[in-house]
């Protein structure tokens, strides 16, 4: 009767946090953090009440990934950071590995996805008609970023996503289950709206995915006219929007061409967390600057070394493979695995691994498909006693990096209002929950600096430069203090600083 009681509890936690993920994405680091507090929970009830627990094909290729982001995470030079992106990647093999358990019900998991889905393709069609220009008013009034604004002015939402293809990313992953239904009336009202949406992002990468989504679909209904209609339509909708505009391109062949050198004098990776820094030392002048490859292979494989990238490229590859013979026994999962598929191939030029708001929904459906195949498992004595105390352990330092969180992203909401006393205050309290944070460290310490407390913002960005040593701008902070108060030490961080970033160097030589 217990055990009934907590997979129910469990199965409701789960939906609920399905449908509400998307809403709160990665411009809010809380939620990471809650989330995986969850998941954590959830856990834990199953180590105490589960009396069976399941294993499927994919566990091997699944732990062997975790096993790499581990040991990235001990290679990092930038620990926290590593920590942060480690717990995430963890919160995703957490759901795979609970849904497997619990078996929630394949109408039940669509209805919640496509309900969630459809709440933001209508708040992204309300953007574009409306909320863009009231965004643009306000950014009028504060001045803000003027990256921001260029943004604004493009016409392309991204709903409650930070950036446009993230939420094409979202929307050809979730599309699929769409292609499922027998209502019509459901099937085309859902078809337009999300594919009206995915147009307003204007994201080429989101449009090709899309053609590739369906190709696999009549593949699987093994429909070869339609097959051949449409890899028709895949390679010239391929062709056509791979031309113009070069910027976005070139700038992606960009980034993999630099993330090539990092990878070549840096085979068995840099460590998590890592790109950052390692593409500001390697991009040459001119080279656009970014925090991402925009491929999740290829950033795998800097930051987890070539091995590690494989060990994510033999889970795809055996998803692939094993997902669509389960698809072909199992009809009612076809629309996972599709969804699956188009993750795996949208992630050749986002960067959707790292953004938990998507992955989530990804590793969802990867379980959907291969729960079909679950099998008994023996329950040990360390799943019982031992899993219980890192499990505990991890929620709490999940609930103290939360709390920090929360008051990191009122100080940016204070900040985005020009509220800079009371921004101050609150990201002060966020530093003394998480010292470990240097982006933290490095706004509180250019607070510090404006007002004259020159000693107190040395100390910040000391403390920055000791937690991430090689990324350029915390040593470009720290040396223009040390030079406005005349330090001895500020050339030194300013050579040490343009050895990190050599395109400034050449830039100022210019």
């Amino acid at each position: 009767m217990i055990i009934s009681k907590v997979s129910s509890f469990v199965k409701t936690i789960f939906l609920l946090l399905v449908f509400i993920r998307p809403f709160w994405g990665s411009s809010e680091p809380s939620s990471h953090w809650f989330f995986l507090l969850l998941l954590l929970l959830l856990l834990l009830l199953l180590s105490f009440f589960q009396q069976k627990i399941y294993k499927t094909s994919i566990d091997p290729f699944l732990f062997l990934f975790v096993l790499f982001v581990i040991i990235g995470i001990f290679k990092s030079f930038s620990k926290y950071e590593a920590i942060e992106v480690g717990c995430q990647f963890l919160s995703y093999f957490l759901i795979y590995y609970l849904i497997v358990q619990y078996q929630l019900n394949e109408k039940i998991v669509k209805f919640v996805v496509l309900s969630s889905c459809l709440l933001i393709c209508l708040y992204g069609i309300y953007q574009y008609f409306f909320g863009l220009a009231e965004t643009r008013r306000f950014v009028q009034i504060y001045s803000l970023s003027p990256l921001f604004s260029e943004r604004l002015s493009s016409d392309r939402i991204f709903s409650t996503f930070v950036y446009p293809n993230s939420l094409a990313g979202y929307l050809v992953l979730v599309f699929p289950l769409v292609l499922s239904i027998k209502n019509r009336l459901i099937f085309l009202l859902l078809s337009v709206t999300i594919l009206y949406t995915l147009w307003l992002s204007h994201s080429r990468g989101g449009i090709i995915t899309l053609f590739f989504t369906i190709v696999l679909f009549f593949l699987l209904r093994k429909k070869r006219l339609f097959v051949i209609i449409s890899v028709g339509l895949f390679f010239i909708t391929a062709v056509y929007y791979s031309i113009p505009p070069p910027s976005s391109l070139l700038a992606r062949l960009s980034y993999w061409r630099v993330s090539v050198d990092i990878i070549k004098d840096n085979p068995l990776g840099c460590g998590l967390s890592t790109f950052p820094s390692m593409y500001f030392k390697y991009k040459k002048f001119g080279d656009e600057g970014t925090r991402n490859a925009h491929n999740d292979y290829i950033q795998l494989g800097v930051e987890l070394g070539i091995f590690g990238a494989i060990s994510f490229i033999i889970l795809f590859i055996f998803s692939a493979i094993k997902g669509m013979k389960l698809a072909r026994d199992n009809p009612s999962i076809e629309g996972f695995y599709i969804g699956a598929m188009a993750f795996f191939f949208h992630s050749t030029v986002e960067f959707l691994l790292y953004l938990p708001e998507i992955s989530l929904v990804f590793f969802l459906f990867l379980s959907m498909v291969f729960k079909c195949e679950r099998k008994e498992a023996k329950k040990t004595m360390i799943f019982s006693i031992i899993l219980p105390i890192p499990i505990i352990i991890l929620s709490i330092y999940s609930y103290k990096m939360m709390n920090a969180s929360n008051f990191y992203e009122k100080a940016m909401a204070h900040l985005f209002v020009n509220e800079y006393e009371d921004a101050e205050i609150s990201l002060s309290k966020a530093v003394l929950k998480n010292p470990n944070n240097p982006e933290w460290l490095v706004i509180l310490g250019n607070m510090k600096e404006k007002k004259g407390k020159y000693d107190e913002a040395y100390s910040l960005y000391r403390k920055a430069v000791l937690l991430n040593p090689y990324f350029p701008y915390y040593n470009f902070y720290l040396e223009r203090l040390l030079v406005k108060t005349k330090d001895k030490e500020g050339p030194f961080f300013l050579n040490k600083a343009c050895s990190l970033y050599p395109g400034s160097t050449e830039k100022s030589q210019k």
